[in-house]
């Protein structure tokens, strides 16, 4: 009964933009904005802002479950405890990739696959078991969870699709592209920088199709950044404390660079050693099942030395938790040399052996995490002081270095921080793209 009255509702609409005419266009405009177009954004934004506000709260509430076994229930104490878990999680990671391989793996690239390949709608289960894969994934062991929401906001309007049941190939491709823009702009609160993300993720394949939805995009991103913030709260991932800068002295520009590229080369090295883990289980021929289980076997004794077995005075589950909890500690000046390190080092091999083999954490939120802990070490260079905005430009600098989104780090900071912090933003933005193109000229790779 709903599919019908839905596709009813469509249907008129549809109908109705096509007796006025082309919709918001003009003579003057190379892409036209249809009532239709508008129509199905409307219908997919708030659909996937519900998806994404069930991811949050699932894995927030998943992560103080595990917390609350380990502190009153498990007698086996923190390291045990993290192992336990990590392992659980991966066990169920594995079972889940027996059913769809393609739900592993951090989620951009099979976002954009989805938009991209004309046959490349999938089927409807993919929403399930990528929703329930990276609840556990994340729930257990932290990671980020951008990319997979991501793919959530494609499948999302997959399922739309075939309740609409659409046969354009151009509208499939619409709702897929702005239900991707959709599930990063909710899950970051960055409703413009989720639709420059998935413009610079299309770019290689396809930026016209990008510029052809780039209204009904940010209509979409915009409606699944107000259903989240309804039911969560408004709250920006991250805030400054205190005055921020309004004059920029030689001395803080060239501490600002510095952080940048620190982070740069830092987040650069954590996504190389992310490719090459899933380069080295693919050459192995390990059973796609028992790549997450091998993959936690390896992280987790990482991220316990790193924790434990260090003068950082940290616990597992703080390197191994979601969020980007720990950058908010850095602006705040609460962590120490030692223990922005261990988070640092923690959290990018953590996250590259276990995204690497195929479980569903992303390593979009890491790299934010990476590049902005950096940008905090390098407050600890001689001649240099701790400055908030050091960490700022890390974080820009760890999204355009390490997934290569120049244009999107720069708005996702501001966005979430503020405006006044666009001048340290843009340099890690501009010199962690210089990075990444200094690394690929380096190593031989072609874009």
């Amino acid at each position: 009964m709903f599919r019908h009255r839905l596709r009813a509702v469509y249907g008129m609409f549809c109908q109705t933009a096509q007796g006025k005419g082309q919709g918001f266009g003009c003579a003057c405009n190379p892409h036209p904005v249809s009532f239709t177009s508008i129509l199905l954004a409307l219908l997919a934004g708030p659909l996937v802002g519900l998806a994404i506000t069930l991811l949050n709260w699932s894995i927030s509430n998943l992560a103080k479950l595990v917390l609350m076994l380990s502190d009153n229930l498990l007698p086996f104490g923190p390291a045990v405890d993290y192992m336990l878990t990590l392992m659980v999680g991966a066990l169920i990671m594995g079972w889940i990739l027996k059913l769809s391989p393609r739900v592993g793996g951090p989620g951009i690239d099979d976002a954009v696959w989805i938009i991209s390949n004309k046959h490349g709608q999938g089927p409807w289960y993919w929403l399930p078991l990528k929703l329930l894969g990276t609840i556990i994934c994340v729930g257990t062991g932290g990671g980020g969870i951008v990319g997979p929401s991501c793919f959530l906001g494609t499948t999302v309007s997959v399922v739309l699709n075939k309740l609409l049941r659409l046969r354009d190939e151009s509208q499939r491709q619409l709702l897929a592209l702005v239900g991707a823009a959709a599930g990063v702009g909710a899950v970051l609160k960055s409703p413009i920088g989720g639709v420059l993300v998935v413009m610079e993720a299309l770019a290689a394949k396809d930026g016209k199709l990008v510029l052809d939805h780039l209204v009904p995009s940010l209509v979409a991103s915009l409606g699944a950044y107000l259903t989240l913030g309804t039911l969560l709260g408004f709250s920006p991932l991250l805030r400054l404390e205190g005055p921020t800068p309004m004059t920029w002295s030689m001395a803080t520009l060239t501490q600002v660079g510095a952080a940048a590229l620190v982070a740069g080369v830092v987040a650069r090295a954590y996504i190389e050693l992310f490719r090459g883990v899933g380069q080295l289980y693919r050459r192995w021929e390990i059973p796609l099942w028992a790549q997450p289980v091998l993959g936690a076997l390896l992280a987790g004794p990482v991220v316990i030395f790193l924790s434990t077995g260090t003068s950082s005075a940290l616990q597992p589950f703080e390197i191994g938790r979601p969020g980007l909890a720990p950058l908010q500690d850095a602006l705040l000046g609460r962590l120490g040399f030692a223990a922005l390190l261990s988070l640092t080092l923690g959290k990018a091999v953590d996250v590259a052996l276990r995204s690497g083999s195929g479980g569903s954490v992303g390593i979009f939120g890491p790299a934010m995490w990476v590049g902005g802990l950096s940008g905090a070490l390098a407050g600890f260079l001689p001649g240099f002081e701790k400055s908030p905005l050091s960490i700022v430009a890390g974080t820009a600098a760890g999204i355009a270095a390490g997934m290569e989104f120049p244009f999107a780090a720069v708005v996702i900071v501001v966005e979430i921080l503020g405006s006044r912090l666009l001048v340290p933003a843009v340099a890690g933005s501009v010199l962690g793209a210089l990075v990444q193109h200094g690394w690929n000229r380096l190593v031989g790779q072609e874009r």
